[in-house]
């Protein structure tokens, strides 16, 4: 290599020669060099999304849906051999704890380097190799280590006006990440299902629940149809987020968030009955008809703000949730039949603020085994108020009154739930 060839003639005898060698570039033939598009370390499987993207691809969901093994609903959720994840990282961390749908649907693919999907993941390091997890996790591994990105989208209408707005700016590193997002439209399109928690929390790390409203007054609407929302949806929907993660010290990690929802919903229907009398002949002798017809007006505000903090080390494992919601609905609803109208009213306040902690302790010099504590406070704070008008049209069987004008029904529910137990963890057995 990197000698010129030459040849030379010898006599054949006994001789002593020597050469000189001249020195001579040579050029290489062409080499493509790429990247196999799965490659596996351990029980890890890494994807290079490059290989799945398309030119049509936007986001990260949009290639993910075409990674083998894995499904993505509307929502964002994501699924791995059918069963939903338990943890969604970028760069190893946990931001949106649980809440990934806004990543998923809004994360711009250029931006991703690999997939990484952790099998039978185990979230508490501590546990790893002692308790058996069925469910995978995923990691996302960007091409920068600083990365400042996001995705924005606008677009307006006329007759009616409409409009559509999505602002979802990002920035990750490897110890500080955030991300901000603003949604709006009135096209028909549910924003609001981002704001679902999607992961899937061992009892491990803590008791948590997701508090939906207690609705156990509500008023008349109309009977949704079957075909698409987004045909009968006429909303008026904003929402706005923010999430950051940060590091306090090596060992702990504190995650924030707050989001905002202001969702005004407006619903028109009715439905008309005809009956048709006939006598014994067959001959029509008269048409009975009636119908019935909702104007529905729903106005929902609501308020989450949730406070993560976590040390989470192969020693030891600290998890604590501090978690608030406010939420406030304003139902009114107007119901027509035949003649007669029926209004209703329904407000309805209410908040929760939760407190979850978690903590596993090692025992034994090896240790092998260990012991979770867990504590649980939750307190609740609901009002219902319900009103209804004129009652001519309402009908009480079995009680004889003089009927009011205007009819209430009040709803008060405070509640207060405590929990402290705690439990033994001892190493898992696999039969061969």
């Amino acid at each position: 290599m990197n000698y010129e060839t030459f040849y030379r003639s010898i006599e054949n005898q006994t001789q002593q020669l020597n050469f000189s060698l001249r020195q001579k570039v040579i050029e290489l033939a062409e080499v493509d060099v790429r990247k196999p598009p799965i490659v596996k370390r351990g029980d890890t499987l890494s994807y290079d999304l490059n290989s799945f993207a398309s030119l049509q691809d936007r986001t990260l969901g949009d290639v993910l849906k075409k990674v083998p093994g894995i499904e993505v609903s509307a929502n964002g959720q994501i699924r791995y051999q059918g069963l939903a994840i338990n943890k969604f990282y970028v760069e190893g961390k946990d931001l949106m704890a649980g809440n990934y749908g806004i990543i998923t649907n809004s994360l711009p693919n250029i931006d991703v380097d690999k997939l990484e999907i952790l099998p039978n993941h185990q979230p508490i390091k501590l546990l790893k190799d002692k308790l058996y997890s069925p469910r995978a996790a995923i990691n996302i591994k960007l091409r920068k280590n600083v990365t400042t990105t996001g995705r924005g989208e606008i677009g307006g209408g006329l007759s009616p006006l409409a409009w559509q707005t999505k602002l979802t700016p990002m920035l990750f590193s490897k110890k500080y990440q955030s991300l901000l997002n603003y949604k709006s439209n009135n096209i028909g399109e549910d924003i609001t299902k981002e704001m679902n928690n999607l992961g899937v929390i061992d009892v491990s790390e803590g008791i948590t629940k997701e508090n939906t409203d207690n609705k156990w007054i509500s008023i008349s609407q109309t009977v949704l149809p079957t075909i698409a929302q987004e045909r009968y949806l006429f909303n008026r929907t904003h929402v706005a987020s923010a999430n950051l993660l940060f590091n306090l010290t090596k060992k702990l990690e504190l995650t924030g968030s707050v989001s905002y929802l202001n969702d005004r919903i407006e619903r028109e229907g009715g439905q008309e009955t005809i009956v048709n009398q006939y006598d014994s002949s067959g001959n029509q002798q008269g048409i009975i008809s009636y119908g019935r017809s909702n104007l529905t007006r729903l106005a929902k505000q609501q308020v989450n703000a949730r406070l993560i903090l976590t040390q989470n080390t192969d020693s030891n494992f600290l998890k604590n949730i501090l978690f608030f919601q406010y939420n406030r609905s304003s139902d009114i609803g107007n119901i027509r039949i035949g003649k007669s109208s029926i209004a209703q009213f329904l407000a309805s306040p209410e908040y929760v603020l939760q407190n979850s902690l978690s903590s596993i302790i090692p025992i034994g010099t090896k240790k092998k085994y260990s012991v979770n504590l867990h504590s649980y406070i939750n307190f609740s704070n609901v009002k219902q108020h319900y009103q209804v008008s004129p009652l001519t049209s309402l009908y009480f069987p079995g009680i004889s009154f003089v009927k009011p004008d205007l009819l209430i029904q009040e709803l008060y529910l405070k509640k207060l739930n405590q929990k402290i137990h705690c439990h033994h963890h001892f190493p898992s057995m696999i039969l061969l």
